[in-house]
């Protein structure tokens, strides 16, 4: 192979690393999304928990369930901004790996070719060096 060839491979390795790279930060704010989804179910679970029981209750019990369904309520809130923040980061991690996923394909593509015209550009050497020999004509050959 020659320098273009070789330097094509190290443009396609780099850009198959970025590409890995890129994938495991997907993976990263996908999985971030995933855990604050559990957290908001958790939420939920607990403030459907928090209804009134039917008979008595003193008056401590009733402000500690409207202290936790006010703190549950605040997290959920807060809950949701962060949902919609790292729902924001995956669509632009998941545009970053397309892009580097397209950037490794045609590297790929650039490296083949450049391997492709090397081997021409070999055999034609090869082909220039041997020497010229004469066809020889044998008379009663149609040519």
């Amino acid at each position: 192979m020659n320098h273009l060839a070789h330097r094509r491979e190290r443009i396609a390795r780099i850009r198959s690393l970025e590409h890995r790279a890129a994938t495991a930060r997907t993976a990263i704010a996908q999985a971030a999304v995933a855990n604050l989804t559990r957290v908001s179910i958790r939420i939920t679970a607990l403030q459907s928990g928090l209804s009134a029981t039917i008979g008595e209750a003193n008056g401590q019990s009733l402000k500690a369930r409207s202290e936790m369904a006010a703190r549950l309520n605040a997290a959920q809130s807060g809950l949701s901004r962060s949902l919609q923040q790292a729902l924001t980061v995956v669509e632009r991690r998941t545009a970053e790996q397309r892009a580097a996923h397209q950037r490794k394909d045609s590297a790929a593509k650039l490296h083949a070719q450049a391997v492709r015209t090397a081997e021409k550009e070999a055999t034609l050497r090869a082909d220039a060096n041997r020497p010229f020999r004469k066809l020889k004509v044998h008379l009663g050959d149609a040519l």
